[in-house]
C-alpha cells in the first residue's frame, strides 16, 4: 500500500507543481498589468473580465510555448484605423488566442473575430462569443465593422483547415476568397498571420477523417 501511494504521489506531484507554477506566473502577469486591469474594471466589468482572460493567455503563451510575435507593430493602435487580419487555422487556434490577448493588453483594442457557424449551435459557447466579440461573419456585417474602424479577423480555412490540414501547411481554403473582396471594398489592409510550428503543437484527429469531413461539409452548406 505504501509503495502504491508513493507511486501516486510521484506521478501527481509534477503536475501539481506545474499547475502551481502556472498560477505563480499568472499572478506575476496580473501584477505586471495591474494598472490596465484596474482601468478596465473601472471602465466596464466585462472589459475587466476580458482583460483578465487576456492576462491569463499572455502568461500561458510565455510559459507553455515561449511564444514570440514578429511584426506586431503592423496592427494599428488607433481605434479608428481598420484592418483585416487573415490567419492560418491550426488544429487548435491557440496562437490566435495569444494574438487576441496581446492586442487587448498592448494595443488596447478588441478584435472582432469571425467564428465558424457550428460554434453558435453550442449553447455554452454563446456567452463567450458575445463577450469576446465573435460573430458568424456575414459579409455585410464584416464590411460594416471595417468601415467603422474595427479590427476584424478571419481564418478562411476555418474548422476544415483545422481538422483536415497537415504538417505541410497547405491552405485548405477552397473557393473562400470573400475576405479579399471584403478588404478591397472596405479599402483596408490585410494583415496576414502565420505561426511557425502551430501544426506541431496540436495534432488533428487522424481516424475517420473522410467521414468527419462529409459531416462537416454537410452542416457547412446548411
Amino acid at each position: 500500500m505504501g509503495k502504491k501511494m508513493a507511486d501516486v504521489v510521484s506521478f501527481v506531484s509534477p503536475f501539481t507543481l506545474f499547475i502551481l507554477f502556472l498560477l505563480f506566473v499568472f499572478l506575476i502577469r496580473v501584477y505586471h498589468y495591474r494598472y490596465r486591469l484596474f482601468e478596465a474594471y473601472y471602465r466596464d466589468i466585462l472589459d475587466g473580465f476580458r482583460t483578465t482572460v487576456a492576462v491569463y493567455w499572455d502568461a500561458v503563451c510565455w510559459v507553455w510555448h515561449g511564444y514570440e510575435m514578429v511584426g506586431f507593430e503592423n496592427i494599428p493602435e488607433s481605434k479608428k484605423t481598420a484592418a483585416l487580419i487573415v490567419f492560418y487555422h491550426g488544429a487548435i487556434p491557440i496562437d490566435y488566442y495569444y494574438l487576441f490577448a496581446k492586442t487587448i493588453l498592448i494595443k488596447k483594442r478588441y478584435i472582432k473575430t469571425v467564428g465558424d457557424h457550428f460554434l453558435f449551435k453550442i449553447p455554452i459557447c454563446n456567452f463567450w462569443m458575445t463577450v469576446f466579440h465573435v460573430f458568424s461573419g456575414p459579409y455585410p456585417i464584416c464590411l460594416q465593422y471595417l468601415k467603422e474602424g474595427h479590427l476584424v479577423a478571419i481564418s478562411p480555412g476555418g474548422v476544415l483547415e483545422a481538422q483536415f490540414g497537415d504538417e505541410d501547411y497547405r491552405l485548405v481554403w477552397g473557393k473562400r476568397i470573400g475576405f479579399a473582396k471584403l478588404a478591397i471594398e472596405a479599402k483596408v489592409p490585410i494583415i496576414p498571420v502565420f505561426t511557425q510550428n502551430i501544426r506541431e503543437s496540436f495534432r488533428p484527429i487522424k481516424t475517420g477523417k473522410n467521414w468527419l469531413r462529409k459531416v462537416y461539409e454537410k452542416q457547412d452548406c446548411q
